[in-house]
């Protein structure tokens, strides 16, 4: 009976702790999504649009052509200045020469898809 209790104990005060956490995700598996700008000289887009089904897509910042440079905005806050953040995502490249890459960064909230600029920024 103690260890149930002590279980118990320690279920709530991990629960008490996770309560103040905010989670963000997206998949961008669907059709549409909320709070993203894109832009560059190609358009990226969600291919559950295109060649994938809902549920199955990605998101494509390409083509496959030379020279192209796009982003994905995330126009929302979602954080605080003091929160500690944990990124993770699944990418994948193909059908290129390999000479292909991809940034991720962090910018001030008063930065907007119109003052992005994927050359000043990434």
């Amino acid at each position: 009976m103690k260890s149930l209790r002590l279980h118990l104990t320690f279920l709530a005060a991990l629960l008490t702790n996770l309560s103040g956490q905010s989670v963000f995700t997206e998949s961008f598996t669907g059709t549409t999504v909320s709070g993203w700008q894109f832009g560059g000289n190609y358009t990226p887009n969600l291919t559950a649009n295109t060649i994938d089904t809902p549920g199955d897509g990605w998101l494509r910042l390409t083509d496959n052509a030379n020279n192209r440079a796009t982003y994905a905005l995330l126009d929302t806050q979602i954080f605080s200045v003091n929160a500690q953040i944990s990124i993770s995502m699944d990418y994948a490249f193909y059908n290129g020469s390999g000479a292909d890459g991809i940034s991720f960064f962090l910018v001030d909230g008063s930065t907007t898809a119109g003052s992005f600029d994927t050359g000043s920024y990434g």
